[in-house]
């Protein structure tokens, strides 16, 4: 059976979708391919028990992110934490959480962005 969802697969699949839209902004396009990515990530997770692995997971994170839609980004986040169990001292965790960090400084919550720096988020390690 499937033992990985291939996110590429997924991208490819929704841009061949998304390119039937006319007159949609590069943002709206980002937007329907993150969020598509996202509903078919959990299907595949949760109803037919893919084994999603860690990259697939950065990979949304980094597009809510990106997209500035920090709580997506951040649910995205704990969903990673909580099933690929990361340590902290990892560069996954680390890009994961600077992806959430960056998305909260976007909002100017920085709050939030401290929150991510208290738990060890050091995005100059990422940029080595």
């Amino acid at each position: 059976g499937i033992t990985q969802a291939s996110l590429q697969d997924i991208e490819n699949a929704a841009s061949y979708q998304g390119s039937e839209k006319e007159g949609q902004s590069e943002f709206e396009r980002h937007l329907d391919l993150v969020n598509g990515a996202s509903k078919l990530l959990l299907m595949a997770r949760d109803e037919f028990d893919v084994e999603i692995i860690p990259q697939n997971y950065l990979e949304l994170i980094q597009g809510w992110g990106l997209l500035g839609d920090q709580v997506r980004a951040e649910d995205w986040l704990f969903q990673f934490i909580e099933q690929c169990k990361p340590s902290i001292k990892s560069d996954q965790y680390m890009e994961g959480c600077c992806w959430a960090m960056m998305a909260a400084v976007v909002r100017r919550d920085y709050d939030r962005a401290m929150f991510w720096y208290l738990r060890g988020c050091d995005c100059r390690r990422l940029s080595t």
